[in-house]
């Protein structure tokens, strides 16, 4: 993920660099571009670590199996967190429906933007913005990613209770 945000950061700072002698369309397009990486980073993450909770976990709904697993754990926060960024994912994918309906229910609390039925925008006058219900962006990418990397620890020690725990980042 770091490789990724480092590679959009360095050809953004080079779009915009270009712009200030030579503004156009296409500039804008490419910047439009960038953002939609951060959406197809996000979306990908999740599948790809429900393809692996299926295989670990030997299950038919990965997602379903590890919302068991946590909450039997007692991680109800990292549950919770899961649950909003698994809904925020799908209404990425999907748009509106059942999962944006969740996100709405706790739309004072979100860790991320969801556009209301009001706004237009997240961002007024953002010609770069992409027509998303939830801004994925650099910060919405990396909590993706850092939950996915928790849930992976909360697996890892249900699959292998008896392993060294120096193969988890777990604080010591």
């Amino acid at each position: 993920m770091a490789f990724m945000k480092s590679r959009i950061d360095d050809t953004r700072s080079e779009i915009e660099h270009l712009m200030q002698d030579h503004p156009s369309s296409v500039h804008i397009k490419n910047l439009q571009s960038l953002r939609l990486q951060y959406a197809v980073t996000a979306v990908g993450t999740f599948s790809i670590f429900e393809a692996d909770l299926q295989r670990e976990l030997e299950a038919n709904d990965g997602f379903r199996e590890v919302r068991n697993l946590l909450e039997g754990r007692g991680e109800n926060d990292l549950l919770k967190r899961f649950n909003l960024f698994k809904d925020a994912i799908n209404v990425l994918k999907h748009g509106s429906g059942r999962s944006f309906e969740a996100l709405l229910a706790y739309e004072d609390e979100l860790p991320f933007q969801i556009k209301k039925d009001d706004q237009a925008f997240f961002e007024e006058g953002d010609c770069t913005e992409i027509d998303t219900l939830v801004l994925a962006d650099d910060e919405f990418v990396r909590n993706c990613a850092e939950i996915v990397h928790q849930v992976s620890d909360v697996v890892f020690d249900f699959k292998y209770p008896d392993q060294d725990d120096r193969f988890c980042d777990k604080p010591q």
